[in-house]
């Protein structure tokens, strides 16, 4: 897309064979040629945060700019001299910009592993060289223009350098500060990407329908942890950087840009696993609030498990984090494999927070993990759709409440909390359809609301 078009203008396909193959249309806004490509079947995402995190006086400090490696696998459907991305407050590093092309006999599901990325960046053929660059800010895109053309069926590596901002903004790739029971101040990394924030992090084809299977390396200081959307598959020690290490992730399947998510930190967890085969569940906390976790980690196992005996399919992902995050911008966010809260939705204190914060922690909890399957594993192609992820969270979290809680006559409270608070807002003037015209960010953020949830 890259206009902000709806999905009627799609008119690709994945080809036999190629199972993991997402075909969609993206405009170059230079020209207005429509260039048919299928987003990448690997992408990497290399988050160094380099000298920009010290400790000092026992606290964690961060100077706010971060450093970050790309790279990108293209399968070109039409040739093109052109190839655009969203990017958004990312300074790309144009002398480190290089395409290289990928052997014929490479596999659609081979991995990308830091070595193969060192050998082909190294001694393979830098097969297009860059004309010039162009930008759009208003639609945040990228676009790349080539002395000679991408040719149809070839596949290409794109690779990129470039500088981010660790920003307050809690959007993107951002920074939060809190103070902890010794009035010592911490911070923590993390990413708020719906619906359009991604770009703001690495360079990428932000949209819902363009899936990609991503595997995140992320350096931290070894005082430190990190978390992503996939298990650890291994920590590294970097030989240049004393004190630091890499987290390299498993490869996560196939999944749309605004379900990435990572964390650098200090957070606390608290574990439970069902028998037989139950996914591995961890909530995670300030130190000192962990505690507070053990309603989530009661109610979050039983609901994963009959979400996915309900609908007949097993949770899609081999372990699931949870954040409870200090400063946050919404309620939750369904980030796959790592769903972020705020502390006021999550954390529970018998005897302190009341009973109907102990159920909106669970109806919310449970519309998160619906999206496991609802929004992550089958998703929208474009966000006019978003009413079919979140009334069908929204449904579906009233039944997995209700499996686990059945005394809270759950059903009830949300026949009646639901039809009232939407029957208000749909008498208002700001009222719009339930698929509405949504073709800029700023039009996407303001679809949220008590009519895409709840009509």
């Amino acid at each position: 897309m890259c206009s902000g078009k709806t999905p009627s203008r799609l008119n690709g396909s994945a080809k036999a064979g190629d199972r993991y193959i997402v075909t969609a249309l993206v405009a170059s806004h230079i020209d207005d040629q429509l260039i048919p490509l299928s987003r990448v079947l690997q992408s990497v995402l290399n988050v160094s945060t380099g000298r920009d995190w010290y400790c000092s006086s026992r606290r964690w400090r961060m100077r706010y700019s971060t450093l970050h490696e790309v790279w990108i696998d293209l399968n070109v459907i039409k040739a093109t001299e052109h190839l655009t991305l969203h990017c958004k407050d990312l300074d790309i590093f144009e002398n480190s910009t290089t395409l290289f092309s990928l052997p014929p006999s490479m596999n659609a599901s081979e991995d990308i592993s830091m070595m193969s990325i060192a050998s082909m960046s190294s001694g393979g053929e830098v097969t297009r060289s860059l004309k010039n660059r162009t930008t759009e800010r208003r639609l945040d895109l990228l676009t790349l223009h080539l002395e000679n053309p991408l040719q149809e069926g070839g596949r290409y590596r794109l690779h990129l350098k470039y500088k981010g901002q660790l920003s307050k903004a809690l959007s993107g790739f951002y920074r939060v500060a809190y103070t902890d029971k010794a009035n010592i101040t911490s911070w923590l990394a993390t990413t708020t990407f719906e619906p359009t924030e991604a770009r703001r992090a690495f360079p990428c084809f932000d949209e819902p329908i363009f899936k990609a299977r991503f595997q995140i390396n992320l350096a931290r200081p070894d005082s430190l942890s990190t978390l992503s959307n996939m298990p650890l598959r291994s920590t590294t020690v970097d030989a240049k950087k004393p004190g630091w290490v890499w987290d390299h992730y498993e490869e996560s399947p196939l999944m749309s840009t605004y379900l990435v998510s990572f964390y650098v930190g200090n957070l606390q967890s608290v574990e439970r696993t069902l028998a037989e085969g139950g996914t591995p569940f961890k909530v995670w906390a300030r130190p000192g609030a962990t505690e507070q976790t053990r309603f989530a980690l009661s109610m979050g196992p039983e609901m994963l498990r009959f979400l996915g005996d309900y609908i007949g399919v097993d949770n899609p992902l081999p372990k699931q984090d949870v954040l409870a995050l200090p400063n946050f911008i919404s309620d939750a966010l369904e980030n796959w494999g790592l769903i972020s809260f705020g502390e006021k939705y999550l954390l529970y204190q018998p005897g302190v927070s009341s009973s109907s914060s102990q159920q909106k922690i669970a109806t919310i909890l449970g519309h998160e993990l619906a999206h496991n399957w609802f929004g992550n594993l089958v998703t929208m192609r474009w966000w006019d759709d978003i009413w079919l992820n979140e009334g069908f969270a929204t449904y579906f979290s009233t039944l997995a409440v209700n499996h686990v809680r059945p005394e809270w006559d759950i059903h009830s409270l949300y026949a009646v909390n639901s039809f009232l608070k939407v029957f208000s807002v749909d008498a208002l003037h700001t009222s719009h359809p339930l698929i509405p015209s949504a073709d800029t960010p700023s039009d996407l953020h303001q679809i949220f609301d008590a009519i895409t949830y709840f009509k």
